[in-house]
């Protein structure tokens, strides 16, 4: 965000500045913290025994484990981006 608002013209207005950054930044972590969300209120046995077991990442892996190999992909792109 901070890079694309340093390469605005200079007469571009201040509030359109602060609104598309602030959407910018609220819309994927309204996303995630949603996606969190839903991930808890799950009542499946296999989820609740994936989290007992694994917390986050269990739950995680569990939720794409019926994508097969592309959600164990999908798992080795998360562990990478926490690093």
């Amino acid at each position: 965000a901070a890079d694309y608002n340093c390469r605005l013209p200079a007469n571009t207005s201040s509030a359109k500045i602060f609104w598309l950054t602030f959407f910018g930044l609220w819309i994927p972590i309204c996303f995630v913290e949603i996606l969190g969300a839903a991930l808890m209120t799950i009542t499946d046995p296999a989820y609740v025994a994936a989290y007992e077991d694994g917390s986050t990442g269990g739950l995680i892996a569990q939720v794409l484990a019926p994508w097969g190999g592309f959600g164990k992909f999908l798992l080795v792109l998360l562990g990478l981006s926490v690093v």
